[in-house]
């Protein structure tokens, strides 16, 4: 701000900044920790799965560690 032109404080420019600055933050971070326990339920689920004929029921992560000690 240029004190000579400027008819608003420092003050009454930059605390409306910060403040909407603050919030979009929380929501945010708020949005981010739903989708990360929403992503997890999701990711947790019990899948079927068809492997080499046989149909699997289990948890996606599991599935894919039996995948990995396949084919190692």
């Amino acid at each position: 701000l240029i004190p000579e032109v400027s008819s608003l404080s420092w003050f009454t420019t930059i605390v409306p900044l910060v403040l909407v600055l603050v919030i979009t933050a929380i929501k945010d971070a708020t949005d981010d920790y739903f989708r990360h326990k929403s992503d997890r339920q999701v990711n947790n689920r019990q899948s079927q799965v068809l492997i080499r004929g046989r149909y699997f029921c289990q948890i996606p992560s599991t599935i894919l560690n039996k995948i990995r000690k396949q084919t190692h």
